[in-house]
């Protein structure tokens, strides 16, 4: 590894592991600089007695990935396959930082997708000390830290990494206490802080604390860099090289920019270019040697050939030093002024012509000025195919296969290939969904959505008992009744509503804890099912004792509303995940809404339209089933002697509206089994996506 400016001498903000060290923290008043790097090696020997010390060394072996859609295999004309990495190579040693650095995001995504083990390559391969990386296997043994919300949002940094181990291990007690602590010692957290109150430098490495306490060999960071101001985007690099420099993890950077920051404590480069070419990869040591001698080659064979120069745009020349080449991707603290700015290729390429001087006598190279080369080659394909043959016919590709072949041999003993099942005895995995359940359920306690929902319960309920008790026994009053009643199961779905407008965070939340193996799809619909039908019992329990003995009404009422609530719940999870498009679902849950409110039997007569119509619609049944338990049997008298033609007693105004069939319990039967075919829907489709 290359020794920069982030090394293993680094500081380190010891937190409560200092207080319990008293010999130790008593050196951090000294002056000396002996003590203070005792000090450091003392909180290094903690880490490493933790954690397990050691990474696999990861070889890309001329990896393709080609992707196809389900269109293209009909249609392949019309929706041809697409080529993401080609002949890709690259050698990651165990205890470096390796950054894989693209133009548009692509090819660095996929690859690091058969990397981790998620997918497979179309051809090639991806070696793990010398084993081959088998899709679905590796993928438990590689931390992979994304921009997909990981966190529970809250609760504080120690019971989000407390929910990790418990999810994954069974260490209990003071090893996992330790564990926690050792965690946030690593990537210098306060773990009384909570999740929602954190910065976006803590953020991330609340995401690297919760990957690094199952002790993977391998760290992936999806991480956008690029979205983050300087100062978090450079911390959270540090941390990365503390890691790989303590713990002597892999550690496999995805980025679309090369900042000085990352740059100085990067070990190797994979460098893309337009459609997955690569036209650089090896150590950044030896970057600035290559585009020197590579322009020095083209200037030379092209010598005399200005016309063809011009052709091919080659714009290798057009170099400049680190220190004077302003950032051309959107990066650090430029991102806030540019963020409404396109970031296509073609915009980027235009800045970074004006930007970059034609000159290259002073080559003082960094990671900027070779993401630059890329952005500009890669605004057509001759280019960019130019300059990646070049790289494929190079001594320094040739060179990194030689060192690739030593590294290809399976190791000999069982050591090399334990860290891929890991070391941790897992948990059981008949407790993780009381485990889920209790860690959902310190979560939905302090959620805003819960008590939002409560006050709109509390605000219906009362409204509607107040009002439909005050009413007179009179044509008015039995109007009135069916007007308030509906207002309340309105006002039930709005509650809803409200209450899952983040159900799309909750889901890609689901999707990446399940897909890191915290749980299974069983487990996450237990936990779902309980916690939507255990939050309504609690919410109209609180008012059975008003209802029942204060205003003399009926508990079935709060039954049904009860059961629209938990089936329009269902109902809108199901086509948020049969839907991934959030807009879309939006869209027809909009329609939906709509199409219950028409008809729902109260602005429209069903009697005169065909039965499904009305059969389709939630509302109808809830609102059908509480009009006949308040207007059977009931008289209601007439308004006065000119309005005996409209004047029904409460029996002939349920016929007349075709709700004379309509009881309590039959509704709450076909709501049930409208629960009972959403809850299967749900956890079919869950289980089918991935």
């Amino acid at each position: 590894m290359n020794d920069r400016s982030v090394d293993e001498n680094t500081p380190l903000i010891l937190d409560e592991f200092s207080t319990r060290q008293s010999k130790s923290t008593s050196l951090l008043s000294s002056k000396s600089v002996g003590h203070k790097y005792q000090v450091y090696d003392a909180a290094h020997q903690f880490l490493r007695s933790v954690f397990n010390v050691g990474g696999l060394t990861i070889c890309v072996v001329e990896a393709t990935v080609i992707t196809q859609s389900r269109l293209s295999r009909c249609f392949p004309r019309q929706f041809p396959s697409k080529k993401r990495c080609d002949a890709a190579v690259a050698l990651m040693r165990e205890g470096g930082v390796h950054v894989v650095a693209d133009i548009d995001g692509m090819a660095g995504l996929y690859l690091l997708r058969v990397i981790t083990g998620s997918t497979s390559c179309t051809s090639g391969s991806i070696l793990a000390n010398g084993v081959p990386v088998e899709a679905g296997v590796f993928r438990k043994a590689v931390g992979v830290i994304s921009d997909e919300g990981t966190p529970l949002p809250n609760l504080t940094v120690e019971e989000n990494i407390n929910f990790v181990v418990s999810m994954r291990t069974r260490i209990t007690g003071n090893s996992r206490n330790l564990l926690v602590k050792a965690a946030c010692v690593l990537t210098e957290l306060d773990h009384r802080k909570t999740t929602n109150s954190l910065s976006p430098s803590e953020d991330f490495r609340l995401r690297l604390a919760m990957e690094i306490v199952r002790d993977p060999p391998v760290i992936v960071a999806y991480y956008p860099f690029d979205n983050l101001s300087l100062s978090d985007a450079a911390e959270c690099s540090a941390i990365l090289k503390r890691i790989s420099t303590i713990l002597e993890k892999t550690i496999i950077i995805s980025s679309k920019t090369l900042a000085t920051y990352l740059f100085e404590i990067t070990d190797t480069v994979l460098l893309f270019g337009l459609n997955g070419q690569v036209l650089y990869s090896g150590e950044t040591t030896l970057m600035a040697l290559y585009y020197k001698s590579l322009h020095a080659s083209i200037t030379s064979y092209f010598s005399g050939f200005d016309h063809l120069r011009d052709d091919l745009n080659i714009r290798s020349e057009s170099f400049s030093p680190c220190n004077q080449l302003p950032d051309v991707t959107v990066s650090g603290g430029d991102h806030k002024n540019r963020e409404d700015e396109p970031s296509s290729i073609s915009m980027r390429s235009s800045y970074a012509r004006e930007t970059i001087n034609e000159t290259i006598e002073n080559v003082d190279f960094c990671g900027d000025d070779a993401l630059s080369l890329a952005i500009l080659w890669g605004e057509n394909e001759v280019d960019t195919y130019f300059y990646a043959s070049k790289y494929y016919e190079s001594s320094l590709r040739k060179e990194m296969l030689r060192s690739i072949a030593g590294y290809s041999f399976p190791p000999q003993d069982d050591y090399g290939v334990t860290p891929f099942t890991g070391t941790a005895v897992p948990q059981y995995s008949m407790l993780k969904p009381f485990l889920l359940w209790w860690y959902d359920a310190l979560q939905t306690r302090r959620e805003p959505g819960g008590v939002i929902y409560f006050c709109f319960l509390l605000i219906g309920l009362l409204v509607i008992t107040l009002l439909v008790h005050r009413q007179p026994d009179d044509q008015g009053g039995m109007y009135n009744i069916r007007g308030i009643q509906f207002v309340l199961f309105l006002l039930t779905i709005i509650a809803n509503i409200v209450v899952m407008d983040d159900v799309d965070r909750q889901l890609r939340l689901f999707f990446y804890q399940r897909n890191s193996g915290l749980y299974n799809t069983f487990c996450f619909m237990f936990v779902f099912v309980i916690r939507t039908i255990f939050l309504r019992v609690i919410c109209l329990a609180l008012f059975v004792p008003v209802v029942l003995f204060v205003l003399k009404m009926k508990a079935l009422f709060l039954l049904l509303v009860g059961a629209l609530s938990i089936t329009h719940m269902f109902l809108h999870v199901a086509v948020h995940v049969v839907i991934p498009e959030k807009q879309l679902a939006a869209n027809i849950l909009r329609v939906y809404m709509t199409y219950c409110i028409i008809f729902s039997g109260f602005l429209l007569n069903l009697k005169s339209m065909p039965p499904f119509v009305g059969m389709i619609s939630l509302l109808r049944w809830v609102y059908g089933a509480a009009l006949a338990q308040s207007l059977r049997n009931m008289p209601f008298s007439c308004d006065g002697a000119g309005n005996t033609s409209y004047c029904y007693s409460g029996d002939a105004y349920l016929e007349l509206e075709g709700f004379q069939n309509e009881s309590t319990k039959q509704s709450l039967v076909v709501l049930g089994t409208m629960c009972g075919i959403l809850i299967l829907l749900v956890g079919v489709a869950l289980a089918c996506r991935s």
